[in-house]
């Protein structure tokens, strides 16, 4: 049996690797999936808009309201 600790060094770090791929496919994939539902809960209601330009416009004066009076007494 080839024990020496060169060997036994390289078969751990080998299976060090393949644990981290594993593991990083496993979170992809759980990544992918996780959304999923709520992806097909979006496509199936159609109510919300895809964008929201609504809510950008709503907040849109007092954003620049509060960039002019940033530096308006200096």
């Amino acid at each position: 049996m080839n024990d020496n600790p060169m060997s036994v060094k390289r078969k751990k770090i080998k299976t060090l690797k393949m644990n981290k791929t594993i593991l990083f496919l496993k979170a992809t994939i759980y990544g992918c999936i996780t959304p999923w539902s709520g992806l097909i809960k979006y496509i199936d209601s159609r109510h919300s808009p895809i964008d929201n330009n609504a809510a950008e416009n709503a907040i849109k004066p007092f954003v620049i309201s509060r960039k002019n009076c940033l530096f308006a007494y200096s």
